[in-house]
């Protein structure tokens, strides 16, 4: 039977330094004990943390371990998960032609695609474009329309005032006339 795997607990957070040695306190904790191999796979995994600087392999190993000491505690059985890498298999000179030729095809389609789209969105832009040419035209010719009738409307209450008040139109032409002969 193995050993269990010793883990130090720390009673306090404060840990004393005097000189170069290191004094804290600390009681020892038991766990079940652990196979060989996880282990292994932690001092693996350090080592590629060590070599490559990224974390990832160790914290993937040190789950693996708590998942399979839960299990132990429970006295559960082993849980081994292992990926294993499909298998590559090499085309054959037809097949390869193949792939070449659907990578080519492919790669024109998407050139047309580009193409086709990019003229959508340059023909939407002109549209868009003429519209707005075609907007401001409108505008002006409403702004335009829009001073002719306040005119005509003005032009028009002129006219029915005279008609209501007859006495008023010898005045009114009277001063026609005469703003007409003072020029």
């Amino acid at each position: 039977m193995q050993q269990g795997i010793r883990l130090l607990k720390a009673e306090d957070a404060c840990i004393d330094f005097e000189g170069s040695e290191m004094v804290s306190h600390f009681e020892e904790v038991s766990a079940p004990p652990l196979p060989r191999d996880i282990d292994d796979k932690l001092a693996k995994a350090t080592l590629q943390v060590l070599e490559t600087g990224r974390l990832t392999p160790l914290i993937k190993e040190e789950l693996k371990c708590k998942i399979q000491a839960r299990r132990h505690s429970l006295g559960q059985e082993e849980y081994n998960v292992e990926f294993k890498k499909p298998k590559s298999y090499s085309l054959t000179p037809e097949e390869e032609e193949r792939a070449k030729h659907r990578k080519e095809r492919n790669r024109l389609a998407a050139q047309r695609f580009r193409r086709k789209r990019k003229e959508e969105y340059n023909s939407v832009d002109k549209e868009v474009e003429r519209l707005k040419k075609a907007n401001a035209e409108l505008q002006a010719e409403f702004d335009s329309l829009t001073v002719e009738k306040e005119q005509l409307l003005f032009a028009l209450s002129q006219i029915r005032t005279l008609r209501a008040h007859p006495a008023g139109c010898f005045s009114l032409r009277h001063r026609v006339s005469w703003k007409r002969v003072s020029h």
